[in-house]
């Protein structure tokens, strides 16, 4: 699902499914035509409605190269070369697999720093606060092998939920040596040495693609309140030094149970209540 309608979701729908919210905009005239209006009018007043109307269909997640037809004369509705994944929405048909000529020329945004080809990562495709999708997130670094720069995924299992929201929101810094940008770097090397001693890659394999989830924080337990014995009896006014040697409680009110109970642990330990 997109990121618009995620966002209509969460701030006008938060009681429907998400996945029932695109339907629910795009089959109705008015909810449509209210939705564009908002988007115009808040965040994207240059782009036209006919534009906006087709991010809303209900089959349509948008990717890097979609075309949005002015109209469906659009010459290019016939091109083989291109698929219809809504009205008036186009997206290029994928290349056979790891034909890395054609991501160079048609999807360079899935090729990594080193030229080799993205995959979905350990924890699979993740939307970004950008509008788009997420899968590794890679980082350079010479803290792995000696006097060689190696690329690894900072979109790792081991990130705290925190952290990934963080990478998520484009916020991250892999320069920075503070705070949670130095953790998520550490990190990152930290499980990818590990990946090395196994003798696996740095990047997930097809087999590991999605597979792993990230690190739950830990429940904190639920402390039991003190019970405190409850005394019928009146209380007595006790004092003097053989009462607080014999008991270990300082002189006054007690329960004649109280007294007991000290002179026993006093006994027993050596010890009275304080």
């Amino acid at each position: 699902m997109n990121a618009l309608v995620d966002y209509f979701h969460r701030n006008f729908y938060p009681d429907m499914d998400i996945m029932d919210v695109a339907t629910h905009i795009y089959s109705d005239d008015n909810n449509l035509n209210n939705a564009i209006s908002y988007i115009q009018q808040k965040h994207y007043p240059q782009i036209p409605p006919e534009k906006i109307k087709p991010i809303f269909h209900p089959k349509y997640t948008p990717q890097i190269g979609d075309i949005i037809l002015e109209s469906m004369s659009d010459p290019r509705i016939n091109d083989p070369n291109y698929y219809s994944v809504s009205d008036g929405v186009l997206r290029k048909r994928q290349p056979p697999v790891n034909d890395i000529n054609w991501y160079r020329k048609n999807r360079p945004d899935l090729i990594r720093g080193d030229g080799t080809l993205k995959g979905k990562g350990f924890l699979g495709e993740l939307p970004n606060k950008m509008g788009g999708y997420s899968t590794e997130l890679s980082m350079s670094t010479g803290d792995i092998v000696p006097g060689k720069d190696v690329l690894i995924p900072t979109m790792v299992p081991t990130l705290t939920k925190d952290e990934l929201d963080y990478l998520l929101s484009h916020k991250y810094n892999p320069r920075a040596r503070t705070g949670i940008d130095d953790v998520i770097s550490r990190k990152a090397i930290d499980f990818a040495r590990e990946r090395k001693k196994k003798g696996l890659p740095y990047f997930a394999t097809k087999e590991e693609e999605g597979k792993f989830k990230v690190q739950q924080p830990m429940a904190k337990p639920v402390e039991k309140p003190v019970q405190k014995p409850t005394y019928t009896s009146k209380k007595k006014t006790y004092q003097g030094r053989e009462f607080m040697e014999s008991t270990g409680l300082r002189p006054g009110l007690y329960h004649p149970e109280e007294v007991d109970s000290a002179m026993r642990r006093q006994k027993a330990t050596g010890r009275g209540a304080f």
